[in-house]
């Protein structure tokens, strides 16, 4: 019988690829961190372009993390790329639970009044996005890569389609309303974060047990 044009020679799907990265673009775009909290704090102290501009950091930045991070895991033999995404997957895990827990606590902007040039030293030098892409993100990259290109180039997409995508959003709103999101949006968005992270970890886990 001949293969089914959507399934990769290795057995998974391509639309596992789109929705993975859709995935852990939206939960990363939500997650609490210094980019988040420069894109609020310049949403209300600057209004919404400024906040805007700040989303789109990653896009710039993220091309030497990316590159670095697929660069190694493209020379790694496959059983090591199975093994990063098991690590992986508890990374997400354990991700889920702290957005979770942090989802009780009122949201924050600190005394960040930075603009963009501070928000792409800030998002080049986060140890989280080095992290994320050497445990999460490259290996998934890479063995995307070992299928098609284009599997590789769709996770991409998905992903900071909707990290960019949902920063924008936030930017959006908070520049409209000049607040910040109250207390309880912000717990349901943190759990509803979680929730994402967690069907991310699951997903991760089938790949990895696919080898």
């Amino acid at each position: 019988m001949l293969p089914s044009p959507f399934q990769s020679r290795l057995g998974v799907n391509p639309l596992h690829y789109l929705l993975l990265g859709l995935l852990l673009g939206l939960t990363a775009g939500l997650s609490p961190g210094p980019l988040l909290g420069l894109v609020l704090a310049e949403s209300i102290q600057h209004g919404t372009w400024r906040g805007i501009l700040v989303a789109m950091v990653p896009l710039l930045t993220d091309i030497v993390i990316v590159f670095t991070a697929v660069s190694v895991m493209r020379h790694m033999p496959p059983k090591g790329l199975q093994i990063l995404n098991f690590v992986g997957a508890f990374v997400v895990a354990v991700a889920a639970i702290r957005t979770y827990v942090g989802g009780h606590a009122p949201p924050s902007v600190g005394n960040l009044t930075a603009g963009f040039l501070q928000a792409i030293t800030v998002n080049l030098l986060n140890p989280h996005a080095w992290l994320f892409w050497f445990l999460v993100a490259g290996p998934i990259t890479a063995s995307a890569l070992h299928q098609t290109v284009w599997d590789a180039v769709g996770f991409l997409a998905t992903f900071y389609g909707g990290l960019v995508g949902v920063k924008i959003l936030i930017a959006i709103i908070v520049g409209q309303k000049a607040q910040g999101f109250r207390a309880t949006t912000h717990r349901f968005v943190l759990s509803a974060t979680a929730l994402g992270l967690l069907v991310a970890s699951g997903l991760l886990l089938i790949q990895a047990f696919l080898g």
